[in-house]
């Protein structure tokens, strides 16, 4: 799948209920800010592709930082999108850290 205004595939592999994420979704503190397993892309954040919604991995492959695997997969994707603005101002305060860690 496409995933709008953003040059980038994910590839949802349904035999593994695998979703493999390139930027959109990250497991490092950039993206999380430091607080939960799986956070969106800074500059997706305000306005969140709708796209990768409705999956429920249990395989949750990541361009960076660790996959994540079982319940948290899908919990993490959803939680990835339930906090993506609401967590905003966090992730940027905490930017600077994670960038030169």
């Amino acid at each position: 799948m496409r995933v709008p205004r953003w040059r980038e595939t994910a590839l949802w592999w349904p035999a593994r209920q695998a979703l493999v994420v390139a930027e959109v979704l990250a497991a490092n503190p950039m993206h999380t800010g430091g607080k939960e397993s799986v956070g969106m892309h800074l500059f997706l954040r305000p306005w969140p592709p709708q796209s990768l919604r409705g999956y429920r991995p249990e395989h949750l492959l990541l361009g960076h930082g660790h996959g994540v695997h079982g319940p948290e997969a899908s919990t993490g994707l959803e939680t990835a999108y339930a906090r993506a603005r609401r967590d905003l101002p966090w992730v940027l305060k905490g930017l600077p850290g994670s960038v030169w860690k």
